[in-house]
């Protein structure tokens, strides 16, 4: 289901995760390694329009230090300077802190470790959750928590 712009407006924003934000940088920097360079060989330029366009329906994006972490460990060290001038200019960071988190949903964490568990946390924020992990997006919607999966937004988008 897609939500409607009035849906959208009630989001207090949308958070990407690790493999969206990968896309989202490497994107930008060069749109001709998308499909190519192996972090975001599962995805095409179309997916990056799409994303893209989804992004830009929301006022505020959110990131936590592990998805930052997570994707700056799979990066190029050539494009941290397109992460910094994100950071800068578009992406707002929600911290808490690990031992809070794991305590607040160990199964969560067990299950999916700590990055996923922060993800959950900051979906309890009324914060739509945009990931291509079919498994944590399933646990999510489990709990009534905001969430996509990015293949929905493709099934939308090419249909």
């Amino acid at each position: 289901m897609i939500l409607t712009r009035k849906e959208i407006a009630k989001k207090a924003g949308l958070l990407l995760d690790t493999n969206l934000l990968l896309l989202l940088i490497i994107g930008l920097h060069n749109r001709k390694l998308i499909g190519v360079n192996k972090r975001v060989n599962q995805f095409t330029e179309q997916d990056f329009e799409i994303l893209i366009r989804f992004k830009n329906q929301f006022k505020k994006v959110f990131i936590t230090p592990h998805i930052l972490t997570e994707t700056t460990n799979l990066l190029d060290p050539k494009m941290y300077i397109l992460v910094k001038n994100l950071i800068d200019s578009q992406l707002l960071e929600i911290y808490t802190d690990s031992k809070t988190l794991v305590d607040g949903d160990v199964t969560c964490f067990v299950k999916f470790g700590l990055a996923d568990v922060a993800i959950r946390e900051v979906a309890t924020k009324n914060i739509l959750v945009l990931t291509d992990d079919f498994r944590l997006s399933s646990y999510l919607v489990s709990y009534q928590l905001p969430v996509y999966n990015f293949n929905h937004l493709r099934t939308y988008f090419f249909s």
